[in-house]
């Protein structure tokens, strides 16, 4: 598999116990900070988000990588002191937009490896079950503060990924004891990359399956009793269709009977779509109100110069479907002017 970025966006939805305080963003900052006795009046919410920062960092930023010890998977922070002078800080807090973002170490652990020198063969090593093998990874997280939601946004590759990890961190950062649970994460594409995706794509593949009893697909004489057995179609177009002729002939197609039985009533129905720009494809439940959730491929929407990995750039197009593309869906109260 190639080693090529993508993007995951997810919202994040708070998840509150107390249902006597107000169910906002700002609300957790103040429990998680120890400042719910300060008049809100008396707090700006650049200055709670900056405190904020600082417990996220003091959280990640430890000697101890943090786990996720179901899917072993690791990360952490390498955040230099920003107030130390000139330093490059790896994480950057925008206390204007509410937004944290910046550069992960992360990766698998938990399997004992051999690390081999290419060049020489007998220069060998121990990968023990507590080392991880870690890449750089960009994230960006918005918290705006009175709101419900807020947006987390990974970047991975297609042969590692550190997802997983992420959203355990700030399933056990944005929760307070007897205030609020864990939030809700919930996958999310921007309506512009999924129309984008349907402009450039055809589809590949349909598949139907379902169990069927020995009577509905048996001749009589031939029936055995108490016999189910599982059917799986596969319909594959020879010349491109796209999703316009889809839509056209799905009706048609659902209605087509196998043993008595309409595809439409199959237990299971998929799709397969072929990206034509990227030859990439992406599978969707046709029985989810056709709703298609494609990969987000990088390199589709950033120029990487000498095909190599740039954060910077990363970072920019990041910010960029941020404020152009989800605030005006999700945050439009946020969308044109952050107070």
């Amino acid at each position: 598999m190639a080693h090529e970025p993508k993007l995951t966006v997810f919202t994040l939805t708070l998840k509150p116990i107390d249902k006597t305080i107000p169910n906002t963003n700002r609300q957790l900052f103040k429990h998680l900070t120890n400042q719910t006795h300060i008049a809100d009046n008396e707090l700006q919410n650049s200055v709670l988000f900056m405190d904020v920062f600082r417990a996220f960092i003091s959280k990640l930023d430890t000697p101890e990588m943090y786990k996720d010890e179901k899917n072993k998977k690791t990360m952490t922070a390498n955040q230099p002191n920003i107030e130390d002078g000139d330093v490059e800080p790896n994480i950057i807090p925008d206390s204007g937009r509410f937004i944290i973002h910046g550069v992960v170490e992360g990766g698998n652990y938990g399997q004992k490896k051999k690390r081999t020198d290419t060049r020489n063969k007998a220069d060998k090593s121990e990968v023990n079950t507590n080392h991880a093998i870690t890449d750089d990874f960009y994230f960006l997280i918005y918290l705006p503060p009175g709101s419900t939601k807020s947006i987390l946004m990974i970047q991975s590759f297609t042969d590692e990924t550190i997802d997983s990890v992420v959203k355990r961190f700030w399933e056990d950062f944005l929760q307070f004891p007897t205030k609020f649970d864990s939030p809700r994460i919930k996958k999310y594409i921007p309506p512009a990359i999924i129309d984008d995706f349907k402009q450039n794509t055809m589809i590949t593949k349909l598949g139907y399956s379902t169990t069927i009893t020995s009577e509905s697909l048996l001749d009589p004489a031939l029936q055995i009793e108490d016999k189910n057995f599982k059917v799986t179609i596969t319909i594959e177009p020879v010349e491109d269709m796209t999703i316009e002729e889809f839509e056209e002939s799905k009706i048609s197609i659902s209605n087509k009977e196998f043993a008595r039985k309409t595809l439409g009533r199959f237990s299971k129905k998929k799709a397969t779509l072929k990206d034509i720009t990227t030859g990439k494809p992406c599978s969707f439940e046709l029985e989810s109100d056709y709703e298609i959730k494609p990969t987000i491929f990088l390199k589709k929407y950033i120029n990487f110069p000498n095909n190599e990995i740039n954060y910077t750039l990363i970072k920019e197009y990041c910010l960029d479907l941020l404020e152009n593309e989800i605030k005006p869906q999700l945050f439009p109260e946020y969308a044109i002017q952050e107070h």
